[in-house]
């Protein structure tokens, strides 16, 4: 299957979305049309075409989807701060994963969130010992009421997940899959998840990720992300299981060893423990055994 489906937009497509203004937002509607061309200025449109994002990058109306979604109250915020190229691609990213998510609930519209348990994420990683379960996820998630959307992202733009929650209540997670390692995969959406456990309430507006959010040994984080950070480790292998290994021993059959006590796939494991003990240097032959995105990419 694709990252995503393709789009195949028609005008007709936007009444499903109210498109009036709200007063209180402020914007007057000639402050609207120039942050329209500000944005359409600003827009790969080319990129977009050949990511069939768009069909005709001359026609100012092929954006109206993703302008939608860039005036939605949840996301409005984060555009203003995107000043830099690389944050503002990002939102556009994000912006597209909002707008997929939305027509997903419209074709599944009795999909209910209910929770999400710490057991619930305990379960969900032990699919990961089946490198196939990735196809499945959406699906699985799905039943739960959780929208996982594969999104390749634009060139340039240093986003790899985001996590929201949409107005009828139902957590997205959206995945860039930008790096295509395994033990990177499996952390990076138990992160995600583990802020639907942790933080529904603050979901409302968006959370997203880069690659440096992920590095354990940053001292800038804040307790959120420090605790889906913990939460998503402790799921994925057990604390216990890395406090006594050291440099001296290390090899494959103690990676398969802990893989086997935590019911998750062996990557997974050398990857936690390459970060546990922050040497990155480890098990090169294995950290690149499985590509994610050919599994999730559809040959053509």
């Amino acid at each position: 299957m694709k990252l995503s489906e393709k789009n195949n937009l028609e005008i007709d497509d936007f009444e499903v979305f109210d498109s009036t203004f709200n007063d209180n937002d402020g914007i007057s509607l000639l402050g609207s049309y120039k942050a329209f061309n500000e944005v359409w200025n600003r827009l790969p449109k080319r990129v977009l075409a050949e990511n069939e994002w768009i069909k005709n990058p001359q026609d100012k109306a092929s954006i109206l989807w993703l302008w939608q979604e860039m005036l939605s109250t949840n996301q409005q915020a984060l555009f203003r701060k995107a000043s830099d190229e690389t944050s503002f691609l990002g939102m556009v990213w994000l912006a597209k994963v909002s707008f997929l998510a939305k027509n997903s609930l419209l074709k599944s519209p009795l999909m209910k969130f209910n929770s999400l348990t710490v057991n619930d994420l305990q379960q969900i990683a032990r699919l990961s010992i089946s490198v196939d379960s990735i196809k499945q996820l959406p699906t699985i998630l799905a039943k739960k009421g959780i929208i996982l959307i594969y999104e390749k992202a634009l060139p340039s733009a240093k986003i790899d997940a985001a996590v929201f929650k949409l107005e009828t209540g139902n957590p997205v997670i959206g995945l860039s899959i930008r790096y295509s390692r395994l033990d990177y995969f499996w952390f990076t959406i138990m992160h995600e998840l583990s802020h639907i456990v942790l933080h529904l309430n603050k979901l409302n507006v968006p959370i997203t990720e880069d690659v440096g959010d992920f590095d354990h040994k940053r001292i800038d984080k804040n307790e959120i992300e420090l605790a889906a950070d913990n939460l998503a480790s402790r799921t994925l292998i057990p604390r216990h299981l890395l406090r006594n290994i050291s440099l001296r021993g290390i090899d494959e059959e103690l990676v398969n060893s802990i893989s086997a006590f935590a019911e998750v796939h062996p990557i997974i494991a050398a990857g936690m423990i390459r970060r546990y003990l922050n040497n990155y240097k480890l098990f090169p032959r294995l950290m690149y055994g499985v590509d994610v995105r050919e599994l999730i990419v559809e040959k053509d």
